[in-house]
């Protein structure tokens, strides 16, 4: 070789890869991102991750808003039971003024309470003590209670089972009456645990879960959406007012207070939250606690259909409002299974139930009203109506 050539010659040799069979060098391969439809996934993914981050932020800022209550121990209901025991031994020896007792009720001797009881506990007996549960069906126990603040025990004036029938495709609302002999007081004695395990016990139907509100935190629902159109008779029209500017809710100043209503011709009237509660407890009015457990499912019902057309800026103002008052047993993930399948909910039928149903006998016991009712058959057509 020539020192010229010598000269001209690559000072490293080419890499093989660069070099043809025919000796002609290659260009280098030009390196690549990735294609463009990759990248367009990769973003589209990313957003929606961050959506669903902020989506599961939001939701979870709400939940912390409620009052989530862990069951109870065995030893802690024990001694709420204890406690509730001494609380009543407790009270003064003076009876209050007795209810006054309607001509038809049938006013049981303290000798026969006894046997009451008796045949109530094999009744209860006879039912084998099991719980009926469906995977498509959730039960929802909502329970009202006439407590004046949060954690103050009381009685559950309203007990309202929302079951969901994802196979029927319907929304069951059932009523059980608070004279029922075995529901007037567990709650007030080992609070909602201890009356969700009662309606089991005495029904034989698996609750999933409860939520509990006073009365207040209903009143700020209704105001919260604007109010609710119901159709009213005059005697219901009668008592709203009266309670709404004369009776315990005006002294307690529950509501936003309340407008007086005139009569309507066509008997429909647009209530404000002081009305509507007042409805929803109205026991005075033709019909006694049936009628007062009709108005709460009638309420209830017109609250779901409102609820369907409700934009996004008044839930937001309604959760704010109405959370911090709500005690349930809910989980986290109990809630958002719920939230993701509210939309197919929605569009459910929505059906009414009331325990005890048309066989009852109205008693007066120690002192009390109380609605005695055959426990056995009771829980035969409960089931029958959610289940089948």
């Amino acid at each position: 070789m020539s020192r010229s050539a010598k000269h001209l010659a690559p000072k490293e040799p080419l890499a093989r890869a660069d070099v043809s069979e025919r000796g002609v060098r290659r260009a280098a391969p030009e390196r690549r991102g990735l294609p463009r439809g990759v990248k367009i996934v990769i973003i589209v993914v990313a957003v929606l991750l961050v959506l669903v981050l902020a989506a599961y932020l939001v939701f979870s800022h709400f939940y912390g808003k409620m009052n989530y209550a862990a069951t109870m121990t065995e030893s802690e209901r024990a001694d709420a039971i204890a406690a509730y025991t001494v609380e009543e031994a407790q009270l003064p020896a003076e009876p209050e003024e007795p209810e006054e007792i309607p001509e038809d009720v049938e006013v049981v001797p303290e000798e026969k309470v006894k046997d009451i009881q008796d045949v109530i506990q094999e009744q209860l007996a006879a039912s084998g003590g099991s719980l009926i549960s469906d995977k498509d069906i959730i039960n929802i126990l909502l329970i009202g209670t006439d407590a004046r603040k949060m954690n103050e025990k009381a009685r559950s004036d309203v007990m309202l089972l929302v079951s969901v029938n994802q196979r029927t495709k319907k929304i069951i609302l059932t009523s059980f009456m608070r004279d029922i002999y075995t529901l007037n007081t567990p709650n007030a004695i080992a609070g909602p645990d201890y009356l969700v395990e009662t309606l089991e016990y005495d029904f034989g139907i698996d609750i999933n879960n409860y939520a509990l509100v006073n009365f207040y935190a209903f009143a700020d629902v209704i105001d919260t959406l604007g109010g609710i159109d119901i159709a009213l008779s005059n005697s219901e029209v009668d008592f709203i007012n009266r309670q709404a500017y004369y009776g315990e809710q005006a002294e307690l100043g529950v509501g936003t207070g309340a407008i007086y209503l005139d009569y309507s011709s066509d008997g429909w009237y647009h209530l404000n939250g002081t009305q509507a509660l007042a409805h929803c407890r109205n026991r005075s009015s033709a019909g006694s606690d049936f009628d007062r457990t009709s108005r709460q499912r009638t309420v209830i019902s017109t609250l779901l259909e409102r609820a369907k057309s409700v934009p996004l800026s008044e839930l937001y103002n309604l959760a704010n409002v109405v959370l911090p008052m709500v005690t349930t047993d809910l989980t986290q993930g109990d809630c958002l299974s719920l939230l993701l399948k509210s939309g197919d909910y929605l569009t459910y039928d929505i059906v009414q139930y009331r325990v005890p149903g048309d066989n009852y006998n109205l008693t007066m016991i120690s002192g009390m009203s109380v609605i005695q009712i055959n426990f056995e058959t009771s829980a035969a057509y409960l089931q029958d109506f959610i289940y089948y």
